[in-house]
């Protein structure tokens, strides 16, 4: 029998997914409708909830208020804690006698359809993984038209969860639920028939008219899907300087929707601040081992993408960062060598880029604000890791070449496709004089 776990933030579409699986004829455990279940009226876990979280949450009729509750654990993540510990060991207990009872009647598939798989810690216990996701401002919107959520409740709820790199880092599967409802089911079939289809190999002493049309055999599951062997992580940065989006975000999120190699591509959005942006993108490289680190900033006063060679152990911030510091003639690193050489052959993903048409040069300064500290910062990392390349692209606010700056995002992303896909497979960099392309 094939385990899988479904998981994905609020509002990305995985109802639709599950909605789908079934009809294809997957078992779904649908760990929401558990939640339900075991706090019922006259459960012991509703008696547990009231003890922790006192009678203002039980409703008229007796059950609970859910929108009560919702008020206090949201806004509360110690309240959210103690009410995923009462709630959590009931659910996995029901989860797992649905589970024998699928075992039990024959059935090769069985979905559980986790919200909070990535936050429980319990992603290495299923076969496969399949993640759906969706823009942060397109699960805003749906929340706020569908649920009849404000905005803030809407980005409360998104907070509590796992955050979209977290929630990558365990899936063996991403499905991309921005789009139309069909286009999503029409990914469902798509991974459906990859299953049928290895069943049907693992099993030669039949032929294909003896598995069920769009069903695996039952009783002979099929092998998870292949785990992508190779991770990604391309960061860009928040808004800053009272502007509402950063062109370097734009391009990474976009990358992260278009990308269509073998491997997986994780994005994550960086504070711009000379603490706190280093110190995430550390954590994100110690959590998901990548092979390839790939920063991206935004730098105003340029027109094209510039890959950086150099990052300088000098912090000298012209203004403050997000969080008001403003270091003056500061070390990146005490103590840090004076400088680190990008691990990226920079000339061949310079020129990969500008293949694409995107106007692209090789720099040799990274200037001495967040985005250059975030570059040493990850260079003098990586510098106990073995095998880990890194480097940092500047993009410009806005490219000066004549097209539609509403192309911007799309052109900027496939450039960054280019450099990726070159730091993957490129050894030696090209050799030409004074570190430019001409």
């Amino acid at each position: 029998m094939l385990r899988v776990g479904l998981t994905g933030g609020i509002a990305a579409g995985k109802s639709v997914v599950a909605g789908r699986l079934a009809e294809l004829g997957a078992v779904v455990v649908d760990y929401d409708v558990l939640a339900r279940d075991v706090v019922a009226p006259g459960t012991t876990g509703l008696a547990s909830v009231v003890e922790a979280f006192g009678p203002g949450v039980v409703a008229p009729d007796g059950g609970l208020d859910r929108e009560a509750l919702a008020g206090v654990v949201f806004a509360d993540a110690a309240a959210l804690a103690r009410l995923n510990a009462i709630v959590h060991p009931l659910v996995r207990r029901e989860a797992a006698q649905r589970e024998a009872d699928a075992a039990a009647a024959g059935r090769s598939v069985v979905v559980h359809d986790v919200p909070l798989l990535v936050e429980t810690g319990d992603p290495a216990s299923f076969d496969a993984v399949v993640v759906v996701e969706a823009p942060a401002d397109v699960r805003l919107e749906r929340l706020v038209a569908e649920r009849s959520m404000t905005p803030e409740q809407a980005r409360a709820r998104m907070a509590a969860q796992a955050s979209d790199a977290e929630r990558r880092a365990a899936a063996s599967v991403l499905l991309d639920g921005s789009g139309t409802v069909d286009g999503l089911r029409a990914q469902v079939d798509a991974l459906w028939r990859s299953w049928v289809r290895t069943a049907v190999e693992e099993a030669p002493a039949q032929g294909a008219d003896d598995v069920e049309e769009g069903r695996p055999e039952q009783g002979a599951a099929p092998s998870p899907p292949d785990v992508v062997p190779v991770t990604v992580l391309v960061t860009g940065f928040e808004p800053f300087g009272g502007r509402t989006v950063n062109a370097s975000w734009e391009a990474v999120e976009r990358l992260g929707r278009l990308w269509a190699g073998p491997e997986r591509v994780v994005v994550e959005r960086l504070p711009v601040a000379f603490g706190a942006g280093p110190a995430r993108l550390r954590e994100l490289v110690t959590r998901l081992r990548p092979a390839l680190v790939l920063g991206v900033g935004e730098a105003g006063g340029r027109r094209v993408v510039s890959l950086e060679r150099v990052a300088l152990n000098l912090a000298d911030a012209r203004i403050p960062d997000t969080t008001g510091a403003a270091p003056v003639d500061e070390p990146v690193v005490a103590g840090g060598p004076t400088a680190y050489l990008a691990s990226l052959p920079v000339k061949a993903c310079a020129a990969a880029a500008r293949a694409t048409g995107v106007p692209t040069e090789v720099s040799h300064t990274a200037g001495t604000y967040v985005c250059n500290a975030t570059f040493y910062a990850l260079l003098h990392h990586l510098e106990a890791l073995d095998g880990v390349r890194g480097g940092f692209v500047h993009v410009p606010v806005e490219l000066d070449d004549g097209t539609d700056p509403d192309d911007d995002a799309q052109r900027l992303a496939l450039a960054l496709a280019a450099v990726v896909r070159t730091a993957l497979d490129v050894g030696v960099d090209l050799r030409t004089t004074a570190g430019t392309l001409d």
